[in-house]
């Protein structure tokens, strides 16, 4: 199982570190676009300003969040696992950063009844590890991707499952939509992070200036045509690649499981054949004493 793990990390590590330019630089464009589209340009973009007093409203207990519709309208959670077991505290991660990430947000409480989220959380969940978890404690599952297998998934599939979300939130059912997966960073660092995903905000640079600042852009035919075209290819880019991401997490989270796993078993092997050795010994030596002590006997 270890050399297994070893080979899918390496067939999803090589995947997922191909598609990070393509969604660096269309997340780039998008961002730009973003940040000197007018008002009302898309559906799917919200402007700063507004995103901000909004989450700031967001942050009280029972808060609604107003929809692209105008409506107020649910927190849309995409949840990432694995669909098998055996891979260290992988799953355990992401459920314990979502529990986190709803207390955050004044959602839940520790030890809440579930039922009370009803209409203010809609999860999407990836992996049977975590449909099951949610399922069997009473959660409220909106989608569960169940096929193909995760491992399985393509991107004519992540076109699918993203066109389904988009749809849920231009009509209002979710006011936004988070990602909470695991982003590989090495082979043996891999952290839950959340991600938002919709609605598009133009990202902050480090000095905390737009990217359009001293930026003059021309854009043709229009704004509207470039986005309609441009933003669903970027979230469907952005969500293939937070899945390939989580794959090549949960494959090296497995592959280091399985390593330590073959060590011990090493080790425990190790230990018992000493035993028996041991044991096997002192019955020649029981043996060898008795025949002596029988030649004796006879003299």
């Amino acid at each position: 199982m270890e050399m297994v793990a070893t080979t899918k990390l390496r067939r999803f590590q090589g995947r997922a570190q191909a598609s990070r330019p393509f969604t660096n630089e269309i997340q780039a464009i998008v961002g730009r676009l973003a940040a000197v589209a007018p008002e009302g340009s898309s559906p799917l973009l919200r402007n700063t300003q507004l995103r901000n007093t909004q989450l700031s409203k967001s942050a009280a207990p029972d808060a609604a969040v107003i929809a692209s519709n105008g409506k107020p309208g649910a927190l849309g959670i995409i949840i990432v696992t694995s669909d098998r077991g055996l891979c260290g505290a992988y799953n355990a991660n992401i459920l314990s950063m979502t529990h986190r990430f709803l207390r955050e947000r004044g959602l839940e409480e520790r030890g809440g009844d579930p039922k009370l989220l009803e209409g203010k959380v809609k999860l999407y969940i990836f992996g049977k590890k975590g449909y099951t978890y949610f399922y069997k404690r009473g959660y409220g599952v909106a989608h569960y991707f169940s096929e193909p297998p995760l491992e399985k998934f393509q991107y004519q599939d992540v076109r699918i499952a993203a066109k389904q979300l988009v749809a849920d939130f231009t009509s209002g059912a979710v006011s936004e939509i988070q990602v909470i997966s695991t982003r590989f960073e090495s082979m043996v660092t891999y952290k839950p992070a959340v991600n938002q995903w919709l609605p598009v905000v133009p990202p902050k640079s480090a000095d905390h200036r737009s990217p359009s600042d001293g930026i003059d852009a021309i854009i043709e035919p229009n704004v509207r045509f470039i986005l309609d075209r441009l933003v669903p290819k970027y979230l469907e880019m952005k969500l293939w690649n937070l899945l390939l991401e989580a794959l090549t997490s949960e494959s090296a989270s497995r592959r280091v499981s399985m390593k330590n796993a073959t060590d011990a078993a090493e080790e425990m092997r190790g230990s018992l054949l000493r035993t028996y050795n041991r044991a096997r010994q002192e019955s020649i030596t029981k043996q060898l004493l008795e025949i002596v002590g029988g030649a004796e006997a006879l003299k």
